[in-house]
């Protein structure tokens, strides 16, 4: 399911004084059961969502709340990506991969993660689609389901002026 809103500044608007507000939200809910047994290099999860900015000089604000499980023992990264190979900097310095850790997680019933990331260089206005991808050190599944556990994933983007 895709959610799609425009336009929105609260209630009455901005409070007296202030600069800025949302513009839009576009967001996915993510409901699809997938594994994956790819280990050690960055994979689609399937979590995707597009949003076309009005304005160059705006920002997006990317939410992520995944369920994942992991099997095993398995450490997890998690990172955002957007055309032509770009990946939102989440500030690591020193190298390596750019992205977000969930921990370790013994692969019962799945680890949460959630992060947000504020994209302050979109510089165009045409639709732009952000992918979250992962890397694990076992094998994986997104939206791990059985007969009493449902599970999604969700995807939000929020356009905000500068």
């Amino acid at each position: 399911m895709t959610v799609f809103s425009s336009g929105y500044h609260g209630p009455a608007g901005n409070p007296s004084g202030a600069q800025g507000g949302i513009i839009q939200i576009r967001q996915t809910i993510y409901k699809t059961d997938q594994s994956f047994s790819t280990t050690g290099s960055f994979f689609a999860t399937g979590l995707a969502c597009a949003i076309t900015p009005t304005s160059a000089d705006n920002h997006v604000l990317v939410i992520c709340q995944l369920t994942f499980q992991p099997s095993s023992d398995a450490v997890c990264g998690f990172r955002v990506s957007k055309p032509n190979s770009n990946y939102l900097d989440v500030g690591v310095s020193g190298g390596g991969y750019q992205c977000i850790v969930a921990g370790t997680q013994n692969g019962s019933r799945g680890a949460f993660p959630s992060f947000s990331l504020l994209d302050t260089n979109i510089a165009t206005t045409s639709s732009t689609n952000y992918d979250v991808q992962a890397i694990c050190t076992q094998s994986s599944r997104i939206n791990g389901r059985d007969n009493d556990y449902r599970a999604m994933s969700v995807l939000t983007l929020m356009e905000v002026s500068a």
